[in-house]
């Protein structure tokens, strides 16, 4: 019998709680479940520790998927522990690329007879893994802007967020390669971004005649010279001093 630990995030609203508190119901029905509502790092370490043989199931969006992934790298268990995914997040990128039901209560039920897949994860200069997307320069500007007015407008933060960064910026002076190979040496750019799923804020993270994709298929990368537009939070991205080309 499968038991299930649902990592959720203390500061949730009401409708998240609610959608929380049926998805659990239908977990509790499939096997010994409890809920850790997590409220920092060391809590959410401690629960990751006590795991004993149950499944963490990560209830929230890719921000908490993005920091209980890292977690677990960091204690050294990612290959070793299976993770489950109740979509209660804004843009629920990964949800969407690797086909889980959007809907917390469908995605439960899915998970109870789930079989464990794998998936790929990016890997920036410091060891720490990205889930879905990783950006610099207006990217990255725009999602802090948008940080503030999520809890108000949902999906409608991140149009706003680039709105208001797109405003002030004008662009980073950038050097850019991928696996060795130079694309951007010295140029002011708005943006660099690597993708490792098709989505980035529900919207393409490649749009048609934009960027360079990998010939291999697995990951993409997008650059943008300012016009004013948008982002590799971490990456493979040297940032120099704005200055004239």
């Amino acid at each position: 019998m499968r038991r299930y630990l649902v990592i959720a995030n203390a500061h949730a609203g009401r409708v998240e709680r609610e959608a929380l508190d049926a998805a659990v119901g239908v977990l509790s029905a499939a096997g010994p479940t409890e809920v850790h509502m997590s409220t920092d790092a060391a809590a959410l370490d401690a629960a990751l520790t006590g795991l004993d043989g149950r499944i963490p199931v990560v209830a929230g969006g890719d921000g908490s998927l993005h920091l209980v992934v890292n977690r677990l790298r960091r204690a050294g268990r990612l290959d070793q522990v299976t993770l489950g995914l109740l979509p209660l997040g804004t843009g629920n990128d990964f949800a969407r690329a690797a086909r889980v039901p959007l809907d917390p209560l469908a995605a439960a039920v899915a998970l109870t007879t789930a079989r464990p897949r794998r998936f790929d994860l990016l890997e920036d200069d410091t060891g720490r893994v990205v889930v879905n997307a990783a950006h610099a320069g207006l990217g990255a500007e725009a999602a802090a802007a948008a940080a503030d007015h999520k809890p108000r407008l949902g999906a409608l933060a991140y149009p706003l967020g680039a709105l208001l960064a797109g405003l002030r910026e004008e662009g980073w002076v950038l050097r850019v390669s991928v696996d060795g190979t130079p694309y951007a040496i010295g140029e002011r750019l708005l943006m660099v971004g690597v993708a490792n799923g098709p989505t980035i804020g529900r919207h393409p993270a490649l749009p048609h005649g934009t960027g360079r994709r990998r010939p291999s298929g697995r990951g993409g990368g997008r650059r943008r010279r300012p016009r004013r537009q948008g982002g590799l939070r971490r990456g493979a991205a040297r940032r120099h001093p704005p200055g004239p080309r």
